[in-house]
């Protein structure tokens, strides 16, 4: 290396003439004839969980206000019957998929 020249520069070289490089795909460009994951089932878990249709449920107000309910169907219900009585002034009431996910099952 001369001296004052950097570590990291690489001396300038023309490449026009090399042919471009080729990657080795395997043995004849064969594909692994096996998996290495294998599917298997918790024993510990069932393969199908029954919904719960009637799962009690908790809803709350920013102001304070909190309604369990026998579902989250009902606790929103509640809590429209709420902003009706107590928030009249919303110019716009939460959609109800927002409703929904302020809804935490118990």
């Amino acid at each position: 290396m001369a001296c004052g020249q950097g570590v990291l520069q690489a001396a300038p070289i023309e490449l026009d003439d090399e042919a471009a490089t080729q990657l080795d795909p395997g043995p004849a460009g064969r594909l692994q004839g096996f998996c290495n994951l294998i599917a298997t089932t918790s024993r510990n878990h069932p393969a199908h969980v029954e919904p719960r249709e009637h799962m009690p449920a908790v809803i709350r107000c920013e102001c304070g206000w909190q309604c369990r309910a026998e579902s989250r169907e009902k606790a929103v219900a509640a809590m429209r019957r709420h902003l009706a009585d107590a928030h009249r002034d919303l110019p716009t009431p939460p959609m109800l998929a927002d409703l929904l996910a302020m809804a935490e099952e118990q």
